[in-house]
């Protein structure tokens, strides 16, 4: 599924906010289609920019417009009668309507934050898929970068997910270009964990003869 697949309108994102209010069963997966939303308007919001390689700050502000104009429509789609404000009402009742409003929109402010951690944890907002993208990968790359070396296990798997929802998305647009990368990266990464054969005794290359370190 493409990016421009998960750029809702208002009313589809109003009716995703009203169904996780009113559908416990469905929450789980209203959570996770509103994330992917925000990744997509997000990744619109940098593509207006004119450079190429974006920076942090940059990806940051492009979530926070995304997300400023989506968090107002799922404000407005929750937002009923019997939890809206009212001063007349009592401490209690008052406490207990602001509660109940953020429990409606919870699942767009943990959304926003997710995106947030991962970008000041160092990952790239462009190389999020919407179709691919989950919270629990994203927490976990974040995580990591706070955790240090010793977490760094979990941040290669994150970064490892993204990579295959990536190379998958070539594979669809182009295969040959997917294959040839996959290739050269699995020669440098084998490069990278197998020790380097030591020379013993010396060898003949052309007219040199190169001896081994003693």
């Amino acid at each position: 599924m493409a990016q421009k697949a998960y750029l809702a309108t208002d009313a589809q994102v109003a009716t995703l906010a009203k169904e996780y209010v009113s559908n416990a069963e469905g929450a789980e997966k209203a959570r996770g289609t509103y994330l992917r939303i925000l990744v997509a308007h997000s990744l619109r919001e940098l593509q207006k920019g004119s450079h190429k390689r974006h920076t942090s700050a940059e990806s940051l502000g492009a979530v926070e417009a995304a997300h400023a104009h989506l968090y107002a429509v799922v404000v407005e789609a929750t937002l009923t009668p019997d939890v809206a404000p009212n001063p007349d009402a009592s401490d209690e009742e008052r406490a207990r309507r602001t509660q109940e409003r953020n429990r409606r929109t919870t699942f767009a402010r943990t959304s926003k934050s997710a995106l947030v951690a991962f970008i000041k944890a160092g990952g790239r907002l462009v190389t999020l898929t919407p179709e691919d993208v989950t919270r629990d990968a994203l927490t976990r790359f974040a995580r990591a970068a706070r955790e240090g070396p010793a977490a760094l296990p979990d941040r290669v798997n994150a970064t490892v997910e993204r990579l295959e929802a990536l190379v998958k998305k070539l594979m669809e647009e182009d295969p040959a270009a997917a294959k040839e990368i996959v290739d050269g990266l699995s020669v440098e990464l084998h490069a990278i964990v197998t020790p380097p054969t030591r020379m013993r005794g010396s060898r003949k290359v052309g007219n040199l003869t190169l001896h081994a370190e003693q």
